[in-house]
């Protein structure tokens, strides 16, 4: 169950080495592709996202987590900053609930119907 005052927490396992301009590439293309909220603002808030997202190593990790209105990234598990504001956030959503969503199929085995009858999409886009 969902808890309101926990952190959302979003974890990529990186199966093998990826060098720091493919991971740059990579971040680049899928929020240019799949972000559907942005703001005055989101341009800079995406280039820092970026920046803080380095190489991976085989099996390395990189952790996005929500708290309250700070989105931290950890690199490997290395804290590399935060982006502060509610708006990054719905953006970095909307990658994964919105209109073009990163992958359909994980979007509805995610989302489902909510408790409301309506879908979260609706309200993230």
């Amino acid at each position: 169950l969902a808890c309101a005052n926990c952190p959302m927490v979003f974890q990529f396992v990186f199966l093998r080495t990826v060098s720091q301009s493919r991971v740059t590439l990579a971040w680049q293309k899928q929020l240019d592709w799949s972000v559907s909220y942005t703001y005055e603002g989101y341009k800079d808030d995406r280039a820092a996202f970026i920046s803080m997202c380095g190489a991976m190593e085989d099996r390395g990790t990189l952790t996005v987590k929500f708290f309250g209105d700070e989105t931290w990234v950890i690199d490997q598990g290395q804290f590399k900053g935060s982006i502060h504001g509610l708006h990054f956030q719905r953006a970095f959503l909307s990658m994964w609930f919105g209109e073009k969503a990163v992958c359909d199929d994980l979007k509805v085995a995610l989302l489902g119907n909510t408790s409301s009858g309506g879908s979260l999409s609706h309200r993230v886009t």
